[in-house]
């Protein structure tokens, strides 16, 4: 049967599938005592079976041990002192008596609290909490009385839809004051939930979305073939499959599978098309996605969208990540992947090695609508300084001659690719960047290189950054921190032969972002005007920011995407003593009267109305994957709707709702 431990000062507890939780002491090797839950008295063909199952277990401090099992029920147990000794410093043992074998294994309490089975417990000795949760998607909190030491049901919150699997404390460094206690949680519909425990009654839970924190999109903007007479069907997809078996390397290739063609009537191919393609990194996979040039609307990018009204898009290519661990451990997914501006290259990383393929566009064959690209292992391969150990970040330069790649040792690496694929010498290292921070930092989080390709910049896990010129190769500011880990960056103008100056955007996990002058060392004016002085709309959102894009056509503005919103800042625009201000309007331009700032600014020029706030929020998508430019005035907004991922999850416990 299955089996939940627990320890506490020298001794081990265990539960096990026949409603038993044995205590063990570790050194010498031999149990101690054990504790019986009650039998399910429940009839199955005239006779008695199913014993409770204890399913979690764990320390709520003083002695007290907490178990949850299928009856759904939280039983706290007196369990003495350590070492199994005995000694009564235990609830159990002061309500019991003195005796020190009394307050072994005594049962002070069981509350029913769920409906269904309890799958995961947790405490928080401190505070006096108990939380426990199943299979009915609730968490219930438990609370230590001050008088009389008594457990109490004190609430519960439903932010799962299914079941809840994992529960544990964490403490927040950054907060003040600090160690404050958060509960996180975690469940089969993929989301992760944190609290507050101090204000768990009357608080909200805060969700993260089951996406990765950097950037899993990029896009290309290339020439293809445009379509022809009859041909192959939208969504049909060429597979190619890389193998990141040790054995294997010389043998790896990607083989594009190509679609089948019909025999048209056209003399001649079809003249090329402006195409954005789309790389969309998934767990071992990456699809790329082509979209015909000034799409207008919504466009469903995935394989079961329906050929026939979205004839705009297609699943142009797939990369599998192939082969299994030699060792039994599955398959490797993927940590970060990168497809070039111009789509000939396609740079993906597992934690084994990193690849880089040639993505080959062949024309259009006569007769068929459309031609389908060819996959395959650039010429030569990266050096092997450069694929173990495996990079964390990839990024390409504007023009596609520079591969960027930051490791798992943090160094960062600059690769010439512009010649790749021509030879065995078509890609070389040209400079290594040792690791510019102390090992506590962390690992490399975030990679962003200028558009001229002079300057690159790093972000670590622990909060500092380091921009680096590629001109001089060598580390030209250290910035030991900001308030928060960045969780987003990029940088904004340096287009080549525009001379225009090049700034370093810094978005941090308090929803503030900086503006930085990396010629300058120091922040830009924009922020230094700014102060700090960020709207309270933006700095309480429950998101982070995760996206930071730019119009080419809007030089004074930017655009922050996070998972439930994105934000155009116009840095054009002054800020006046009171702060920065924000305005919230839809997709389609309106004001949304209930969220809109009071203290909005409204100018009359010519008889309008302008808007002169800093900031500009819209809500209309969510959950946010990206938020880039392709061109000029085109937006591309990608977006993962909440009800297809829940559509392909298990069934809920049935629970009765009133008036239903």
């Amino acid at each position: 049967g299955s089996a939940r431990a627990s320890g506490w000062e020298g001794l081990v507890f265990a539960g096990d599938a026949g409603g038993t939780i044995h205590a063990f002491n570790p050194l010498a090797g031999v149990p101690l005592y054990r504790m019986c839950l009650e039998k399910q008295q429940q009839l199955r063909g005239g006779s008695l079976v199913a014993s409770t199952m204890v399913w979690a277990l764990a320390w709520a401090g003083d002695g007290t041990l907490v178990s949850g099992d299928s009856r759904g029920q939280l039983k706290l147990w007196a369990v003495g002192g350590g070492g199994g000794a005995g000694g009564g410093g235990g609830v159990g043992a002061q309500r019991s008596g003195s005796s020190s074998s009394s307050a072994r294994g005594t049962l002070i309490q069981a509350v029913q609290t769920h409906s269904a089975d309890v799958l995961s417990v947790t405490a928080c000795p401190q505070e006096g909490l108990v939380f426990g949760a199943g299979v009915d998607n609730k968490i219930a909190c438990l609370q230590r009385s001050v008088e009389g030491g008594q457990w109490q049901y004190s609430c519960s919150q439903r932010p799962h839809t299914h079941d809840v699997w994992a529960l544990d404390i964490c403490y927040v460094p950054h907060h003040k004051p600090p160690r404050v206690p958060i509960l996180v949680s975690g469940g089969v519909d993929t989301k992760v939930c944190t609290y507050n425990c101090h204000k768990f009654q009357t608080g909200l839970a805060l969700r993260l979305w089951p996406f990765p924190q950097h950037s899993v999109v990029s896009t290309a903007s290339v020439l293809l073939p445009g379509r022809g007479g009859g041909g192959d069907h939208p969504g049909q997809d060429a597979d190619a499959t890389t193998s990141e078996d040790e054995d294997s390397d010389e043998d790896e290739q990607a083989a594009a599978g190509a679609a089948g063609g019909g025999a048209g009537g056209e003399e001649g191919p079809p003249p090329a098309v402006d195409t954005t393609l789309v790389a969309v990194q998934h767990n071992d996979r990456v699809d790329i996605w082509k979209l015909q040039s000034r799409i207008s609307g919504l466009v469903d990018l995935r394989p079961s969208a329906p050929s026939a009204s979205e004839p705009e898009h297609e699943l142009w290519a797939r990369v599998k990540v192939g082969g299994e661990d030699s060792k039994g451990g599955g398959r490797w997914n993927l940590t970060c992947a990168a497809l070039s501006p111009d789509g000939s290259l396609l740079a993906l990383a597992c934690p084994r090695a990193t690849r880089l393929l040639q993505v080959v566009h062949p024309p259009s064959p006569r007769g068929s609508r459309r031609g389908r690209p060819a996959l395959k292992k650039v010429a030569g391969g990266l050096p092997l300084a450069c694929s173990r150990p495996a990079a964390l970040c990839v990024q390409f330069s504007a023009d596609s001659s520079c591969l960027l790649l930051a490791n798992q040792n943090g160094d960062l690496q600059v690769l010439d690719v512009s010649a790749a694929g021509t030879g065995a010498e078509g890609v070389h290292l040209v400079h290594t960047f040792p690791r510019g921070c102390d090992q506590d930092q962390g690992p490399p989080t975030l990679l962003a290189v200028s558009a001229d390709a002079q300057w690159a910049a790093v972000a670590y896990a622990g909060g500092c950054l380091r921009v680096y010129s590629l001109d001089s190769l060598r580390l030209f500011w250290a910035l030991p921190g900001f308030d928060t880990p960045a969780t987003a960056l990029a940088f904004h103008g340096g287009s080549r032969g525009s001379g225009g100056e090049v700034v370093v955007v810094v978005a941090c996990a308090s929803r503030r972002f900086y503006l930085l002058d990396p010629d300058q060392r120091q922040l830009c004016e924009w922020s230094q005007d700014l102060g700090g002085r960020f709207p309270p709309q933006l700095l309480e959102r429950p998101e982070v920011i995760t996206n930071i894009a730019f119009d080419p056509a809007r030089p004074q503005s930017l655009v922050l995407g996070a998972r439930g919103f994105f934000c155009v800042v116009y840095l054009n625009r002054p800020v006046d003593s009171a702060g920065a201000e924000i305005s919230t309007r839809t997709s389609h331009g309106n004001v949304n009267p209930r969220k809109e700032s009071k203290s909005r600014r409204i100018s009359k020029a010519d008889g309008k109305t302008v808007d002169t706030s800093n900031f500009l929020m819209c809500n209309d998508y969510t959950p946010l994957i990206h938020v880039g430019f392709t061109r000029a005035h085109e937006m591309l907004v990608i977006e993962a709707p909440w009800l297809s991922i829940l559509q392909s999850l298990p069934k809920t416990l049935y629970r009765h709702r009133y008036g239903t």
